[in-house]
C-alpha cells in the first residue's frame, strides 16, 4: 500500500529523505509559465522512482500570475536516487538557468 511521506518544496533543496519501496512523495515547485520559464527534470532515476506530474496549481486568476507545477514520486525499488530540476527556458539553454532543485531518495525494501 503507498503512503504519502511528504510534500516537498523549494525550502527542501538538497535534503536526502529515507522512504520504502511503495511510498510517495509530492513535489511542488513554484513557477509563472508566463515568465517561459518552466521547471524540468535534469536526473530522476526511473529504474528507481517513477515521476508522474499532476496538475498545475493557479495561485491566482489573475492574468499573468504564477503558481505551482507538481509532481508524484514513487518508490519503486531499493537504492539511492538523485532527482534534480531547473527552473529555466528550454530555448535559451543552460544559460537561463534561473534556479535548481535536488533532493536524495535513500529507498529501503
Amino acid at each position: 500500500m503507498n503512503a504519502t511521506i511528504a510534500t516537498l518544496t523549494q525550502a527542501d533543496s538538497d535534503r536526502t529523505i529515507e522512504v520504502a519501496a511503495g511510498d510517495t512523495i509530492r513535489l511542488r515547485l513554484h513557477e509563472n509559465a508566463s515568465t517561459g520559464y518552466r521547471w524540468a527534470f535534469e536526473d530522476a532515476n526511473t529504474e528507481l522512482v517513477d515521476v508522474r506530474e499532476d496538475p498545475y496549481v493557479r495561485r491566482s486568476d489573475a492574468v499573468g500570475s504564477g503558481g505551482d507545477t507538481q509532481w508524484t514520486l514513487t518508490a519503486k525499488a531499493p537504492g539511492t536516487a538523485q532527482i534534480s530540476l531547473k527552473l529555466w527556458r528550454q530555448w535559451d539553454g543552460d544559460r537561463s538557468v534561473q534556479e535548481r532543485f535536488a533532493v536524495t531518495l535513500r529507498i529501503k525494501p
